[in-house]
């Protein structure tokens, strides 16, 4: 079962940061095959630092001028993060990407249907990692998909009903949160494009 977390903390840098973190240890544990597992706070950035809780490596991730690129790796069962400035190639991809979905309205058009323009930003998603999961607003994950190019990491996301079937207890949790849409976390490398949604 995931453990939600509702946290303080309302900026959107931090919670875009926190995200992608989520993601990239999803990546990785999924990565490991049930081989190895990762540590759920102590995560190492580099360049520059040593182990560090998950708040802290969030907050400190949030620092780093954007956008950037993150590739995750497990080192003695936690995960190492190295922060670099995207490529060309990468950051072409990442503006192509940011300029479609803008284009149609943002990362998730028919949630922008569903709820209205006015509500649409501050619409909740229920993101669920491997063992973990955090409640974030439309605005913050549109802003990770902005900031951040994270590897390995993907996702999957619907309607909370959507994933009933499959993850029933994740389902429950997003709709007792009030979430209107849900996050599935999945390996899918060198992507943090949708790589599924159940429209």
């Amino acid at each position: 079962m995931h453990q939600g977390t509702r946290i303080g903390r309302t900026d959107s840098d931090y919670l875009a940061a926190r995200l992608a973190l989520l993601l990239m240890r999803a990546g990785l544990q999924e990565a490991a095959a049930g081989n190895a597992t990762i540590a759920k706070d102590s995560v190492r950035l580099q360049p520059g630092s040593n182990d560090l809780p998950l708040d802290a490596a969030a907050s400190r991730l949030s620092t780093w001028t954007k956008p950037v690129a993150c590739d995750a790796a497990l080192n003695a069962g936690r995960m190492e993060v190295t922060v670099r400035a995207m490529t060309p190639d990468e950051e072409r991809t990442r503006r192509f990407s940011v300029d479609y979905w803008e284009s149609q309205g943002g990362w998730i058009p028919h949630l922008r249907r569903q709820v209205g323009d006015d509500l649409y930003d501050r619409a909740a998603i229920y993101c669920t990692g491997f063992d973990e999961a955090l409640l974030v607003q439309v605005a913050d994950f549109e802003r990770m998909e902005r900031d951040y190019r994270v590897s390995p990491a993907g996702y999957a996301g619907s309607p909370p009903s959507f994933f009933l079937a499959r993850m029933p207890a994740a389902a429950r949790e997003a709709h007792a949160a009030g979430a209107a849409y849900s996050s599935n976390a999945t390996a899918a490398e060198n992507s943090s494009s949708p790589s599924g949604r159940g429209e």
